[in-house]
Parts: structure tokens; C-alpha cells; sequence
């Protein structure tokens, strides 16, 4: 079968193979009005009927015939994967298909044609309702068909057909492009991503490049050894409070072209992190953990290793990165990758331009004298030749010449093949660690990197802005919406920035017999069980409709926790501007999905979670591509909160190694900690609000009152206005000081025409507002000259006053 339609299939054919297949998960490849598989599902079906007489072929898993070209599902592939792979994306499939007569014309059909495909439509923001077709009416530039797209029949329906690369031709035709886009019945530029592509681990670069060409397999494989010379074991040296290799992790996962990773390594501490972060492990043999192995040997042994592992799965092209480089560009990894396919070269490395080192700049010794490496007359920068080095931020190579043998045993670089191509990335960019010296080089460039700010409503919140104030009114309603109201109106009266309710059905959230906490039951005597406690304080879905309406009218934001997907989905029909998910849920992976979903910033609470924990959860989101948009809270999960457990340093310790806004989670009973908390670097900050602090509840007694509220967010202003922006400068309240109170060169007695002045009879005293007189910085300067007339006591000195004549010189 062409690679194409692999690729397309991968969702289904490789889980089966793995042994991960679900109840649900579609056995159909291309369909010629029958299922193409011995062990269909239950739910696979094709959605097309053609006549095409090549059921044989098809079952063969062959390529079809070109009259049909139908391809269907409406089934969801296993989420599960093989360690080392992406997870596999349910697919949103919209009758994913189309129909060519033998007389090359189409026949588009409306998304009901798909009994998801409506739903789909209906439900999801991201689809449009008016996917265009590009068939015979597109030619004709007539407007778009209504819902699912169908694919050009032959090359003669589609003026832009013959374009395209003839191997890939069947693809997901479920598209989603921007009508607005298509003129004169012509696709965009850019191909549309198409929905039906979700099959599988396919990223959302390769859904947005699968309908252009042949998509090949891509591994990642990641080398890093223990026996470095220069700084031993250095893939585990710490850097910014992780370990060196993970920032590669960090890259590997943040590329949308990779289809799987695996780790190449001889250190145990290593394997473990890479284990932790579901990379598929090698154990890298000693006669490939040397200082002498070649690099080419140590990756077609990886290969090797986690193709035997996963069966069904063979790489086409292989991207190589080095353990011990934990600053790339940003997307130079796609980059590479689509370099290769684009041009179809052997090799692509990332190169970065010579500047000071140039080979013209260049000189031997020979017996201490300067030889020029190479003859030239080139004096100024602009004039050198353009030369560029490999930096080791990315080698991307294809199977063949993965495996091209050496012409010879000491040529290492064989494996680049014939075709070598570089991707040219900036002057320091990348950061190549070899020794200490690298390392701290990579953490003060790390230090520079500035951390974006994450827009919530009208508000960007970040380093050096105002902090985001959350008043976490939370259950201290007490299950009244009146009450609810009233905290509403408390908050926006203080001036916090946005008000929090939390979100959720007992019956959903905890078991009946759940017990409470010890700080829930003393505090309140009904408190029996979790389950009890928490069906006292809920509120129906409607309510928050309302109370979501008042914040809107008294203008303060709306924010909500949600625990459970149901209550995701309600926060986005609400209209939340952010979603905020409690501690206790940073590995609750089925929420965290469905907040992921709904695109909308993430603040996430950190509390009782170890730091593996923490970590673990942002690389998750990092992998998703939310990171741009997630702000993390230091929480300390402790009711309330001692001051000596608050550990507020850990705020400036999160955000320096996740380079994401961090704020802070208060649980603490005093109302400066907020304060505090913005001095150690928070961006944000969360304060629970009630009425009365006094109520039996769970939460009223370590909550602060509408006017110890008020104080708290008097006192964080006023401590951003206390901390300022960091940036030197003389400011006018400081100028009649400066005038008026620094010294200036006087006389100490009186001074007589032509006399020297001297140490002796020049001093330093404040003399008001004389404006013109030296500063004392001169002194040197005026110390060896005459007086050019007489001084009187106490006189400021000015240049006019003295002669430039030296002391032996005639008056």
C-alpha cells in the first residue's frame, strides 16, 4: 500500500497490531461498498457505494483502482498508544468519504449523509458549516457545498487537481477551510486541515500537509550517554531545577511532525526520567556507549530496538537530537522535517552562520608566528564569504540513507546520504553543552528568554503587570444564589479582578461513602461524608447561568473550577474566560482533556503534588500545545495555611523552571500574604471571599471578610507600586533633593588671585541652590590651578574662577 494511505490508516491498522484495539475502533481501510478487513467492528461501515470490481484489491490492502477512491468511517480509534507514540486522537469524523462515477464526475453530500457528522458540525466551533467541494461546481466557481467536502473526482473536474502530488489522492476529505478564503471556486494557499486526518497520532502539522503529499513515518530518536570526558553523566546535570536531557523531551513533544519517540541511553537516572515521561527506552549496549561509536550506529540500533517493539510500525524518516542540547529554536523540528519532504534530500541539518570564527579570520602557529589559514585580503565582517556549521540542534535523515553503508570505515557521516540539505538558524540559538561553562551559558540564555503573558477577559496577566485577583467565592454560598449574588458584588467592591464559584454535581464528584476531611468536620457538624456535605452546596447549572449574568452586569469577570467534563462543557457555554483546575485534579487526564478542548487559558492550582507531579502535568499540556496559555498557582493544600508552610520562594522557583506565569493559591488566614506573594514574583493570586467568617461551613473560617478582602487587594497594589518596573531613572520627585542637598566644591577659606588651589583650600560642602557650581567629581581636575581672581569663604567654585596655568607657572 503507498505510503499515503498508510499513514491515513495508522489510527487503525497499527493499534490493532499493537494489541491496543478498541471495542470501538474501525477495521475499515478503503472501502468499494464492503468492509476491507477479516475483522471489522462492529461499527465499521463504508459510507459510499461505488462500482469498482476490485474487492480483491482492496482486501489485499492495495492501492484502488482510481474510479474509487471511497474511504469511510464513523468509528473512534483507541486514545491508548504503544509507549513511545503519541496518543492516538479520537477522530471527529464526519462521514469521512467520496463518491466518483466512472464518468469522473462527484457527487457532494450534506454532513447529515454521516450520522455523526451533523452532531459534529452542530457542536464543534472549529468546523464551519459551508466546507467547500472542489468537484465540477468548484471549477465553475460556484459557492461552496454545504457540509461535508468530497474530493476532486478526476483532472479534469478540478483545475488545480493536476497540482498535486499523484501518489495522494485519497486523503481526509472532511475539510474545514476558510470559506472566506476561496475565490472563484480555487482552494486556498494553505490546504485545509482536515478533520477525518485526526486518525491516529497524526499532529496537526501533518493533518495540515497530509492532503499535499505523501506523508512518511517520522521517529524521533533522542541520544544522550553517561561517560561524557568533559562533564560526566552530563544528560542529567541540573539545569533550572530539571534535569538536562528534559528539555529535549520538551522539544521532541512540542514537534507536530513526530509520529513516535524513543531514548537512546546508558544512564539509569535517565532512562528513568524519559520512562516517567512515557519515552520508549533503548539500553544503549557499551560498544555503542563510547566516545568512538559512530552516531549512525547508535540510531539504526534505536531504531531497530523500537521497531521490534512495535510491531506494524516502520520509520521512514528519522529526526536525530542530541541529548545535551536544551536550547533550539522554536519549531526547528518541523522545520527540518518538512525541509526533507519538501525537497526530497537525504539529509537536513540545522546550520548556523560563522561570525567571529571564520575560516578567514583564521591563523596557525608555526613556531609562535602567525599563519593565515588561507590567503585573503577580507578586513570587514560584511565581506567574508557566507559559511555556515552544523549547531546540533536537528538532524533529520530518510531510512535509506539511514542505512547507506560507508564507503570506508572511518567515514562517520555516510548516514547524511548524497542529498544534503541545511536549515539555517541564528547566531546562538542553540546552545551545545559540553562542560560547566555550557551549562551556565545555557541558563543565563534561558534567564533572558521573556515569559509570555496569558490573556483572561480584558486582563494579560504576566510578569510585570498588575496581578490577577481572584476572590474565591468557592462553596461559601452555602448553596444560596442569593448568597452568591452578594459574594459576587463583595468582590467586584473590592476591586479583585474576577470572582470563582466551583462547579460540580455530588453525584459526579465523590462516592457516598467518601469521608470528609478532619478541617471540613470540625468546622462543620453536618460534614458526615464528602458526598453529603458537598449536595448541600451545589448549585444547578442555571444558577451559574445567572450568577455568570450579574458578573457580567457589575462587571467583574466570571471564572469557575470545574471537576468533572460535564462541568467543562457548561463553563464554555457560559462563556468563562479561563478555566481554573484544582489541585486535586493535576492528573485527572480526562478533565484536563476536556478543559484542553475548549482552547481557553489554564490556570492550574499545584497543590499536594510532588514536583515530578507538577512536572509531568505541564509537559502534558506543553505536548498539547497549551503551555502559551497556562498559568500555574504554588499552592499549598493546608487548611488554613501556617506562615511557615506558605513557602512563597517556590513561586520564582516554578516559573523559572516551566517559563510560565505563576501565581499563588491562598489558603493562609492573614491578609499581607498576598503581598508578600507578589514581592517572591506571583502573577496572580486566589483569596477565598465570604460573608461572614463566622458561618458553619467548610471554607468560611480561614476566608477573609468583604473588608479584610478589600484591605488585602489595597495592600497587593500597593506593593506592585511599592516594587515598580525595575528600571533605573532619575524621577522628579528626587530633583530638589538632588539639588539641593549634594555636595559641590567650595572655597574653604579666602582664596587670593593666582593662589593654587589646593586640598587645603578647597572642600566639599553643600551650598543650596547653586546650580553652577562643580560637583566634586572635578576635584582632580581643579586641584593644580590658579584662582583667576579672588575667592571669597564659602564660594562655589566655577570653571571661570580658575586659570588653567599649572602651579609653576608665572601668574
Amino acid at each position: 500500500m503507498p505510503g499515503g494511505v498508510r499513514r491515513y490508516l495508522r489510527g487503525f491498522r497499527p493499534l490493532r497490531a499493537r494489541g491496543r484495539r478498541s471495542p470501538t475502533s474501525a477495521a475499515c481501510c478503503i472501502a468499494t461498498g464492503r468492509i476491507c478487513s477479516s475483522r471489522p467492528c462492529a461499527t465499521s461501515r463504508p459510507i459510499g457505494r461505488v462500482e469498482c470490481g476490485l474487492s480483491e484489491t482492496c482486501r489485499a490492502n492495495t492501492w484502488p483502482h482510481s474510479a474509487c477512491r471511497t474511504a469511510s468511517t464513523s468509528c473512534r480509534p483507541s486514545r491508548r498508544s504503544a509507549r513511545g507514540l503519541k496518543p492516538a486522537r479520537r477522530m471527529r469524523c464526519c462521514c469521512w468519504w467520496a463518491i466518483t462515477s466512472p464518468a469522473g464526475d462527484t457527487t457532494p453530500r450534506s454532513s447529515s449523509t454521516c450520522g455523526r457528522a451533523g452532531r459534529s458540525f452542530a457542536s464543534r466551533r472549529r468546523r464551519t458549516a459551508t466546507t467547500p467541494s472542489c468537484c465540477a461546481a468548484s471549477r465553475r466557481g460556484e459557492s461552496s457545498s454545504p457540509g461535508c467536502g468530497t474530493p476532486p473526482p478526476s483532472e479534469r473536474a478540478c483545475e488545480r487537481w493536476p497540482t498535486w502530488p499523484r501518489p495522494i489522492r485519497l486523503a481526509s476529505w472532511m475539510c474545514r477551510p476558510s470559506c472566506s478564503r476561496m475565490t472563484g471556486g480555487r482552494w486556498p494557499a494553505s490546504w485545509p486541515r482536515c478533520c477525518a486526518a485526526r486518525l491516529g497520532a497524526m499532529s496537526r502539522w501533518r493533518r495540515t500537509q497530509a492532503d499535499q503529499i505523501d506523508m512518511p513515518t517520522v521517529l524521533a530518536v533522542i541520544i544522550a550517554r553517561a561517560g561524557s570526558k568533559g562533564l560526566p553523566n552530563k544528560c542529567v546535570q541540573p539545569l533550572a531545577g530539571r534535569a538536562l536531557v528534559e528539555f529535549t523531551f520538551d522539544h521532541a513533544f512540542s514537534a507536530e511532525s513526530l509520529d513516535a519517540i524513543c531514548f537512546s541511553t546508558d544512564s539509569p537516572e535517565a532512562a528513568r526520567l524519559a520512562s516517567q515521561r512515557g519515552i520508549f527506552v533503548v539500553d544503549r549496549p557499551a560498544e555503542l556507549a563510547s566516545d568512538t561509536a559512530p552516531v549512525s550506529a547508535v540510531v539504526r540500533h534505536a531504531v531497530t530496538c523500537f521497531e521490534s517493539a512495535h510491531p506494524g510500525f516502520r520509520s521512514d524518516v528519522v529526526v536525530l537530537l542530541y541529548g545535551n542540547i536544551p536550547l533550539r529554536p522554536a519549531g526547528v523540528i518541523d522545520r527540518a522535517v518538512r525541509e526533507l519532504i519538501a525537497t526530497g534530500a537525504d539529509s537536513v541539518r540545522s546550520v548556523a552562520p560563522v561570525s567571529k570564527q571564520h575560516p578567514d579570520w583564521l591563523h596557525r602557529l608555526e613556531a609562535g608566528r602567525l599563519v593565515k589559514f588561507r590567503e585573503n585580503h577580507v578586513h570587514r565582517r560584511q565581506d567574508l564569504e557566507p559559511l555556515f556549521y552544523h549547531d546540533g540542534a536537528v538532524v533529520v535523515v530518510t531510512r535509506d540513507a539511514l542505512e547507506t553503508p560507508p564507503a570506508h570505515s572511518a567515514d562517520f557521516h555516510a548516514f547524511f546520504g548524497r542529498d544534503r540539505r541545511g536549515l539555517v538558524v541564528g547566531v546562538g540559538d542553540t546552545v551545545d553543552v559540553d562542560d560547566a561553562a555550557d551549562l551556565r551559558l545555557a541558563e543565563a540564555r534561558m534567564s533572558l528568554r521573556p515569559v509570555a503573558p496569558v490573556r483572561i477577559g480584558a486582563a494579560e496577566v504576566g510578569p510585570n503587570l498588575p496581578a490577577f485577583i481572584i476572590a474565591e467565592a468557592g462553596v461559601n454560598h452555602d448553596g444560596d444564589v442569593d448568597a452568591a449574588r452578594r459574594l459576587i458584588d463583595a468582590a467586584r467592591s473590592a476591586g479583585a479582578s474576577a470572582v470563582k464559584f466551583q462547579v460540580f454535581a455530588a453525584s459526579r464528584l465523590v462516592t457516598r461513602k467518601a469521608a470528609a476531611c478532619n478541617y471540613q468536620r470540625r468546622h462543620d457538624d453536618r460534614a458526615t461524608s464528602q458526598y453529603e456535605m458537598l449536595r448541600r452546596l451545589e448549585l444547578a447549572p442555571d444558577r451559574f447561568a445567572e450568577l455568570s449574568e450579574h458578573a457580567r452586569q457589575v462587571g467583574i469577570e466570571f471564572l469557575a473550577t470545574p471537576f468533572s467534563p460535564a462541568d467543562v462543557r457548561l463553563l464554555v457555554e457560559l462563556g468563562a474566560p479561563a478555566i481554573k483546575l484544582a489541585s486535586t485534579d493535576l492528573l485527572n487526564l480526562p478533565l484536563i482533556d476536556a478543559a484542553l478542548e475548549t482552547g481557553r487559558p489554564l490556570i492550574v492550582s499545584t497543590g499536594a503534588a510532588e514536583a515530578s507531579e507538577i512536572t509531568s502535568a505541564v509537559c502534558r499540556l506543553r505536548r498539547a500545545g497549551a503551555v502559551d496559555r497556562l498559568i500555574l498557582l504554588h499552592c499549598v493544600s493546608s487548611y488554613p495555611t501556617p506562615p511557615g508552610e506558605a513557602n512563597l520562594r517556590a513561586v520564582r522557583a516554578l516559573a523559572e523552571q516551566h517559563r510560565v506565569p505563576v501565581g499563588y493559591s491562598d489558603h493562609t488566614r492573614e491578609v499581607h500574604t498576598g503581598a508578600v506573594a507578589v514581592a517572591a514574583g506571583a502573577v496572580a493570586l486566589e483569596k477565598h471571599l465570604t460573608l461572614d467568617r463566622t458561618r458553619t461551613g467548610p471554607d468560611h473560617f480561614f476566608s477573609l471578610e468583604p473588608a479584610d478582602f478589600a484591605a488585602y487587594v489595597r495592600q497587593v497594589r500597593e506593593t506592585e507600586a511599592l516594587l515598580g518596573d525595575g528600571v533605573i531613572r532619575l524621577s522628579a520627585a528626587q530633583l530638589e533633593v538632588r539639588r539641593l542637598a549634594r555636595g559641590c566644591l567650595v572655597a574653604a577659606r579666602d582664596i587670593m588671585p593666582g593662589e593654587p588651589l589646593t586640598h587645603e583650600n578647597v572642600i566639599v560642602k553643600r551650598a543650596g541652590s547653586a546650580s553652577s557650581c562643580l560637583s566634586p567629581i572635578e576635584l582632580p581636575r581643579i586641584v593644580g590651578r590658579r584662582a583667576a581672581a579672588f575667592i571669597p569663604a564659602d564660594t562655589p567654585l566655577a570653571w571661570s574662577l580658575a586659570l588653567a596655568a599649572p602651579v609653576d607657572a608665572a601668574p
